[in-house]
């Protein structure tokens, strides 16, 4: 997955010396707490849960950027966790999906 916003939003943690790989263990975290506390929830309900859990945690952060609107925040975090699904499959295999093995 290719987008602007997305280079925008890894060269901003590039900025502030946080490196990907912190933020995806982040992620992994996030997707394990969830999976622990609600092992029966629907994939979607588990990832706008994450995409809660992380507004909250990126409120509680020290280095929150206070100009971003709550939609903007939202956004990139949907946008990274779609990113960490592709990029890391984070997520557990969706029942009765199957990986393009062409490639």
């Amino acid at each position: 997955m290719y987008s602007p916003e997305l280079d925008r939003i890894y060269e901003l943690f590039a900025l502030e010396g946080t490196s990907p790989a912190i933020v995806f263990q982040k992620l992994v975290s996030v997707y394990q707490n969830q999976r622990i506390r609600n092992p029966d929830k629907r994939s979607v309900v588990v990832f706008l849960d994450m995409v809660d859990d992380l507004m909250t945690y990126i409120d509680k952060s020290a280095n929150m950027d206070f100009s971003l609107t709550m939609e903007q925040k939202e956004y990139f975090c949907r946008v990274i966790l779609v990113d960490a699904f592709i990029r890391f499959k984070i997520f557990e295999n969706p029942e009765g999906y199957q990986y393009d093995t062409t490639n």
